[in-house]
């Protein structure tokens, strides 16, 4: 069903006079200090001959404070929704700091493209506004330019970036991408040797595999809620979480540049067609599980049903699965309804993998199971075969191939509703946090073993065939 503005909100005639607000919703307290950010943007509108939209203005008044001789602020995050004008705020940061204070600057993205744009504008506009451009290579793998003796570089978002080089000041653009510490350790540690130095990360919202930004985003809304100065500054513009997708209120929480650089009708047509997860990350700047899910919204939930129990008696599949650090564990269960459905459940989780597999030994005297279905030579599956020990029940060691199809043989019988499952929260977050790669986890911290053992669950009970009765006559 295609989505409506809901009643309540501006007819779209009156989304005209909408303007997106130039403060974020959540910001840190402003340290203590002088604003080098007021020369900034006069330098900016003077020389570059770029007039910059008023949050830009803001970001660059509250980041660029500098108290003895240092830059207060020694991170700066900003968090703001797409098209709202990070490249240009990035391009003036970095040709002030190279101009006006004198800064060795290094940008990167974890894809080189993006990086590489924001150079390539930046270099753009220091050459339009005769700035002392000189020594500028753009060879694949060395893109660099000189203004007098500041240097702007593009280096690689990864463990090798940025080995071996000194920066005052580091440039890192869309930071939901990077998923592990490795690009954000090279280039951070560049500028330890630089007694007054910023990394400044600009992003959109990103989702749960996004490690470096969740990290910088809960450090960020915790100084803000405490009003507690510390040497980060986060600055967010995002709806708030209780806003309806279709209120403009929220759309002018996260779209800063609304009403200049992009229409309001813009954001109604965007909303009435992007799936939820890419408008609440892309346009809210909201958390999503995935970017990229596994199942589209509202598949998972279509097969519902809370009176759905598994009878006494019934010959069932077990399942085991474990998270990646092995701290959090769960038992499935399927079995074959008369009705030709599977019914699926997470039976119960728990802090270990060692007290699943006591729970296990314990179902498997109470139940006649087919047997007990994990991912093969995974911790899980030695975990099994210890709780099965002696009670006759096969384990079932799935293979890689096996779990491809698995996952797939899960996606088919959901598309035609020929699963049954009752509602259980923590399940339906571990399926919207599954890659769409299927039983891969977006990284390495990413908790989806509910929905891993489901899945092994449903696959055990439709490819195990049922114990069979014989009678003698």
């Amino acid at each position: 069903m295609t989505a409506q503005l809901a009643p309540s909100w501006p007819p779209l005639a009156a989304l005209d006079r909408l303007t997106g607000s130039e403060t974020p919703r959540i910001a840190t307290r402003r340290p203590p200090g002088r604003s080098l950010g007021g020369p900034l943007i006069r330098w900016a509108r003077d020389r570059l001959e770029i007039e910059l939209l008023g949050w830009q203005e803001w970001v660059l008044r509250r980041g660029l404070v500098r108290d003895k001789g240092r830059w207060s602020s020694r991170t700066v995050g900003v968090l703001v929704a797409r098209q709202s004008g990070k490249t240009t705020l990035a391009s003036v940061r970095a040709l002030g700091g190279m101009v006006l204070f004198g800064e060795q600057v290094i940008g990167a993205a974890q894809n080189r493209d993006i990086a590489l744009d924001a150079w390539r504008h930046a270099l753009e506009v220091a050459e339009d506004a005769a700035l002392d451009v000189h020594s500028v290579k753009m060879t694949n793998g060395r893109e660099e330019f000189w203004i007098g003796r500041a240097r702007y570089k593009v280096v690689s978002s990864n463990r090798r970036g940025g080995r071996g080089l000194v920066a005052d000041l580091v440039i890192m653009d869309e930071l939901r991408e990077h998923r592990d510490w490795d690009g954000w350790a090279a280039l951070e540690k560049t500028r330890r040797a630089r007694p007054s130095s910023q990394v400044w990360a600009l992003s959109t919202e990103g989702d749960a595999s996004s490690l470096v930004l969740d990290d910088l985003e809960r450090r960020g809304r915790v100084a803000a809620a405490s009003r507690s100065v510390t040497d980060t500054a986060w600055f967010e513009w995002s709806a708030a979480p209780d806003r309806d997708r279709g209120d403009p209120g929220g759309w002018a929480e996260s779209n800063p540049a609304l009403g200049r650089l992009v229409a309001a009708e813009t954001i109604a047509s965007e909303y009435r067609n992007d799936p939820p997860e890419v408008f609440d990350a892309e346009v809210l700047c909201r958390r999503v599980a995935s970017l990229r899910p596994w199942l589209a919204a509202g598949m998972w939930e279509s097969c519902t049903d809370p009176a759905a129990t598994v009878p006494d008696g019934a010959e069932v599949c077990f399942s085991l699965d474990a998270g990646p650090e092995l701290d959090h564990a769960t038992i499935g269960v399927g079995w074959r309804r008369p009705d030709g459905r599977v019914h699926v459940e997470a039976v119960e989780s728990f802090p270990s993998l060692a007290a699943a597999s006591f729970r296990l030994a314990e179902l498997c005297t109470r139940w006649p199971a087919l047997g007990v279905a994990a991912l093969a030579r995974s911790p899980s599956e030695a975990a099994a075969r210890r709780a099965t020990e002696g009670s006759g029940i096969r384990v079932l060691g799935v293979s890689t191939a096996e779990a491809g199809r698995a996952v797939a043989g899960m996606y088919e019988a959901v598309a035609a509703r020929m699963v049954v499952h009752p509602d259980d929260p923590m399940t339906a977050t571990h399926i919207a946090q599954m890659s769409s790669d299927g039983l891969a986890r977006r990284s390495s911290t990413v908790a989806v073993d509910a929905a891993v053992a489901v899945i092994l669950a449903r696959w055990g009970t439709v490819t195990t065939e049922p114990a069979q009765t014989w009678v003698a006559f």
